[in-house]
């Protein structure tokens, strides 16, 4: 997984809607704050517009290099939850591995993707809908952003809005 350019990481509280095309295939690029949460409520509104099936979520706590959470959905109703320890696909560990949600929607519908982590606790929902609680202890506070990724196909396109991050306590 790739940082995406300084300047839209620097921008994240202050743009209306990111636009990220992939125009790879088997690769993820992320973006994230340099401001460090521990204990927050992150919240953002995506949908993917065009391409191939392909990922996008949020990364939290992310840490100096390639470590940090990611809670990512799939456009075909899957989500699932991540820890990176190293750069690569080798590096990343699942928490809780692909797992299908009726509540996700498919196609080009906005999903509505909130994580709560306080403590060692991490709660994913999508569309206000719950969907799990994992404990994990590796990080405790770094950045929060946005993910997104390919797989067999390139040109995978997300628009993310109303990104939002707060603290908790």
């Amino acid at each position: 997984m790739r940082s995406l350019p300084r300047m839209l990481r620097q921008n994240m509280k202050m743009a209306s809607i990111y636009h990220i095309l992939m125009k790879e295939e088997n690769l993820a690029v992320w973006s994230a704050t340099q401001e460090a949460y521990s204990d927050f409520i992150l919240e953002v509104d995506a949908r993917q517009v065009s391409g191939p099936v392909g990922e996008y979520g949020l990364i939290f706590r992310k840490e100096a290099g390639y470590k940090y959470y990611q809670f990512i959905v799939s456009g075909n109703g899957y989500y699932k939850i991540n820890k990176s320890l190293k750069k690569g696909a080798e590096g990343l560990e699942n928490i809780k591995d692909w797992t299908v949600s009726t509540h996700i929607k498919s196609g080009k519908e906005i999903n509505r993707l909130k994580v709560i982590a306080h403590g060692s606790q991490i709660i994913v929902f999508v569309n206000d809908e719950y969907l799990s609680t994992v404990t994990d202890s590796s990080f405790v506070k770094g950045g929060v952003g946005i993910c997104i990724g390919t797989w067999d196909e390139p040109n995978v396109h997300v628009h993310f809005d109303n990104f939002k991050v707060s603290p908790i306590g």
